[in-house]
């Protein structure tokens, strides 16, 4: 592909990767996207698929009338061009009407050279809906304030949707799976239990 090429097609690009021809990024209206701008991964491997048998209505929501292989996968391109996935969308959550990903705020968070882990968690309240708070993992010499964090992320992320406004808990570790992978679920039950032992509660 030739570099002007690469130009025009920034948002849908002939990548090097075996059966896919193209990618763009798309919002949630199915406009394309342009460089670090996040949204959803379309590709197109130039056949048609012949969908999932005896389910037209899923086989159409996963490949659109012009081809489009619809993810579930949220990511961009930066300026170089090089595509990075950022999360499902799945695991999107809702404060004040709008979505944030956990992912991009743990992203921020580990920014922090005095933060080991983080897990960032939607915490349910009735006027706003899920809002973000992030339980940490950090060492015992780590002398960090939930207040520095809060502030971090607050400056990094002007969206305010995206502050932590269910507030910053630690613990020694994170619980993980047998496959070291943090799980959210019981991330966000420790994060409750901490929160109510903070608030005199338990």
């Amino acid at each position: 592909m030739s570099p002007s090429l690469r130009c025009k097609l920034l948002t849908e690009t002939i990548i090097p990767c075996k059966g896919i021809k193209r990618i763009r990024i798309v919002d949630d209206q199915g406009v394309s996207l342009g460089p670090n701008q996040i949204g959803e991964i379309y590709v197109h491997n130039g056949l048609r698929w012949k969908g999932y048998y005896g389910d037209e209505e899923e086989s159409r929501r996963i490949q659109d009338p012009e081809g489009w292989f619809h993810t579930g996968d949220l990511g961009y391109f930066d300026d170089q061009n090089s595509l990075f996935v950022v999360d499902r969308i799945k695991d999107g959550l809702k404060c004040k009407n709008r979505t944030y990903w956990p992912s991009e705020i743990e992203s921020v968070i580990l920014e922090l050279r005095q933060v080991q882990n983080v897990c960032v968690v939607g915490i349910f309240n009735a006027q706003v809906g899920y809002e973000a708070g992030a339980l940490m993992a950090r060492s015992s010499d780590d002398t960090i304030s939930e207040q520095e964090i809060v502030d971090h992320v607050a400056n990094r992320l002007p969206e305010e949707h995206k502050h932590l406004h269910a507030g910053v808990f630690f613990t020694e570790k994170l619980p993980i799976n047998v496959n070291g992978k943090t799980v959210r679920r019981k991330a966000r039950d420790l994060f409750m239990t901490l929160k109510a032992f903070h608030n005199g509660q338990v």
